[in-house]
């Protein structure tokens, strides 16, 4: 589902225990808007704002962020997610361990 075909001015939303697969939240603005404990499948953000969203108990398997503000955002409990800190905004962004461990895929480094 294409949701940037959207008018988000007067549109507002939110996701808890839900499945969203190969669905486009680009070029939105989704400020404040809950994504808690959902299967969020092969879904585009990019060049959308997420300040201070909720990702919480999420798994993000394929997800797509790209110049997105993840601004108060939280990944806390969030599994699969594939950020890359240089092409996103982020600002007090909230993560778990171990999985905040992938932000740092996009380097040739090794951890032990």
């Amino acid at each position: 589902m294409d949701f940037s075909k959207c008018n988000d001015f007067i549109l507002a939303f939110g996701f808890e225990d839900s499945f969203l697969s190969l669905s486009v939240f680009s070029d939105m603005n989704l400020e404040n808007t809950d994504f808690t404990n959902c299967q969020i499948y092969d879904c585009d953000f990019v060049n959308t704002n997420l300040t201070n969203a909720n990702f919480e108990n999420s798994d993000l398997k394929n997800s797509l962020f790209k110049k997105a503000n993840l601004s108060f955002t939280s990944f806390k409990n969030a599994k699969n997610y594939d950020i890359n800190p240089n092409e996103n905004f982020l600002k007090k962004t909230v993560f778990s361990i171990p999985e905040v461990i992938s932000l740092l895929d996009i380097y040739d480094i090794v951890l032990e």
